[in-house]
């Protein structure tokens, strides 16, 4: 369509990742490789704006083509504002116990050793106040993982998938939320989709992710709970903090309403618009 019409048709082409630079790309065939990078060259050379969903994502993709670096944008992913409307903080579910949410699909592709050994030592330490901690994964849990959590002391709870609906309400009565980010090439580029749900659910964050990396970046820009990098040590401290102040009575807080316009879909849809109108005013010209 866009050779046919090219001078009539604008392309914006919205990159939702990476595609020969993504840190799960595993093709083994040289050729296939070849032409996956030959395909995603022309696309980037072709296209009229191409949109990557962080920052990092845009760097990477417009150094391919240099010289048309100015049509490279980001707009990332967001949430729902009506989503959170309605609803309330509902603290009454988990009284005297401390519960840490994963909503996802948790398997050990997507998290580090490093996670399952710090939470084994936060365990350990606990000793008898284990007892008021518990992991509910929201979500796929493969068996082996489940294994690997059981082995480290850990009280868990799996639920399941649940609706859309539910899953949000299992964020918004969770203490903390756990959020890990990729390792591999390019991995600090990557920000988890569930992120901006997590901050629109206004509870505190323990992410476990790259030094620097895009995840990091915004946890901490939005003040929304505790950053650490792939260490046993780290992870154990956050989870203590984290523990230690909800038994305080002074919870570590979550993102304030000051960080989250800029992630709501409503915003970000505004500025989609904003390219298309460029793109039909251009043509208008020609």
């Amino acid at each position: 369509l866009k050779r046919r019409m090219s001078k009539t048709l604008p392309w914006v082409a919205d990159f939702r990742d990476l595609c020969a630079d993504d840190c799960r790309y595993r093709e083994p065939s040289p050729q296939r490789r070849a032409a996956h990078r030959q395909l995603e060259q022309e696309i980037l050379e072709v296209a009229d704006v191409v949109i990557a969903v962080t920052e990092r994502q845009r760097t990477i993709l417009a150094d391919r083509v240099p010289a048309q670096c100015d049509k490279f944008i980001t707009i990332t992913n967001g949430f729902d504002p009506t989503d959170f409307e309605t609803r309330g903080e509902e603290r009454t579910v988990n009284v005297g116990r401390f519960v840490l949410a994963y909503v996802g699909r948790f398997d050990l592709s997507q998290t580090s050793d490093e996670w399952f050994d710090g939470l084994q030592r936060f365990v350990a330490k606990l000793g008898p106040m284990r007892e008021r901690f518990l992991f509910r994964i929201v979500g796929y849990a493969n068996k082996t993982a489940q294994a690997k959590l059981r082995a480290a002391g850990v009280e868990c709870e799996f639920t399941g998938y649940l609706s859309h609906a539910e899953a949000i309400r299992a964020m918004r009565s969770a203490d903390a939320l756990l959020l890990n980010a990729p390792t591999g090439p390019n991995g600090d580029s990557v920000i988890r989709a569930k992120l901006f749900e997590y901050l629109a659910s206004r509870r505190p964050i323990l992410l476990v992710g790259p030094e620097g990396g895009e995840c990091e970046r915004i946890v901490q820009s939005c003040d929304a709970g505790l950053t650490v990098n792939f260490d046993a040590g780290a992870v154990a401290d956050a989870l203590t903090r984290l523990f230690e102040e909800w038994t305080a009575g002074r919870p570590i807080p979550g993102c304030g309403s000051a960080g989250l316009d800029a992630y709501s879909r409503i915003e970000l849809t505004r500025r989609l618009a904003l390219v298309f109108d460029r793109l039909a005013d251009r043509g208008a010209e020609a």
